[in-house]
């Protein structure tokens, strides 16, 4: 079969697949979002095995969800960010402290070594923004103070995994910790979120005349997806999920007197793409590896 028709078909199965997972979801009162990884669990290598992860899935995957925290961002303002930044601070640090504590906890009592047992630890902490995104978005709670909390705490423990990352992966290497290297990661890591928070809004707020275009309907949304993407690519080349880049140019994107229309420009664009996201996680789930004896 030709590359392309295979491409296409898989595509096919996988976008039919997460909207029919997405309305029983929805029919039994819970959020699509669920519909659509078992949906990928089913059609993935545990299942059927109609579609596996690629390229081409795993690039749709990945626009989706950068999509879906960039609209995310859109329905959040950086004053909102800010006033909740302590209490999301706190919630960041215990999401990534408490989870690590219990994954180190379990694996030393199960015998583990030192290095094997932190590396456990860090994988109790991984989480995914997007999932968590779109869960808010669906009860309607973005702009409510639990969802401004909960968002900017993402952000906190996205910056905490990278650098607990960092010290898992050089004590498994047998290497030591690196504490001016974590330091400037850290501070680099830092400095990109608190630059496009405060550069960001009033940039756009001044830029906002210059995005309307007669001649060009969509120019808002295209200029304002562009600074998303270059923000997701810079974001990712430093360290951070480029997720974490698209929901800040989203948040300074909500500065615009445009905002509303980029929001309803956004829509079809999502409806297509960010289904993508769910079932490519669901197909990452080995069913198998949860049954077995190790299965933490």
């Amino acid at each position: 079969m030709h590359d392309v028709t295979h491409v296409l078909i898989v595509l096919f199965v996988a976008y039919v697949g997460a909207q029919l997972g997405a309305e029983v979801a929805q029919r039994l009162r819970m959020p699509a979002v669920v519909g659509e990884i078992c949906a990928g669990m089913a059609l993935g290598p545990s299942g059927l095995g109609w579609v596996a992860s690629g390229e081409s899935l795993d690039t749709l995957a990945e626009l989706g969800a950068v999509l879906l925290l960039f609209s995310v961002g859109l329905e959040t303002r950086a004053s909102d960010l800010r006033r909740v930044g302590r209490v999301a601070t706190y919630v960041g640090v215990a999401g990534v402290a408490l989870p690590f504590a219990l994954g180190v906890g379990w694996a030393i009592s199960a015998r583990f070594g030192t290095a094997a047992a932190m590396f456990v630890g860090a994988a109790f902490v991984a989480t995914s923004a997007g999932i968590t995104a779109r869960v808010l978005a669906e009860l309607g709670i973005v702009d409510r103070l639990e969802g401004r909390v909960i968002l900017g705490a993402a952000v906190i423990d996205d910056i905490l995994a990278m650098l607990l990352l960092g010290v898992v992966t050089a004590l498994l290497r047998g290497g030591g910790v690196n504490a001016i290297g974590l330091a400037l990661v850290l501070l680099q890591a830092v400095a990109f979120v608190a630059v496009v928070l405060l550069v960001g809004p009033p940039a756009m707020r001044r830029a906002s005349p210059y995005l309307e275009a007669p001649v060009n309907p969509l120019s808002p949304l295209t200029l304002v997806l562009a600074g998303c993407l270059g923000l997701a690519a810079a974001a990712s080349q430093i360290g951070l999920a480029a997720i974490i880049g698209a929901f800040l140019a989203g948040v300074a994107a909500a500065e615009t007197s445009q905002r509303h229309t980029i929001e309803l420009q956004t829509r079809p664009i999502m409806a297509f793409l960010v289904p993508f996201f769910f079932v490519a996680t669901g197909t990452k789930v080995v069913l198998g590896h949860l049954a077995g004896p190790h299965a933490v």
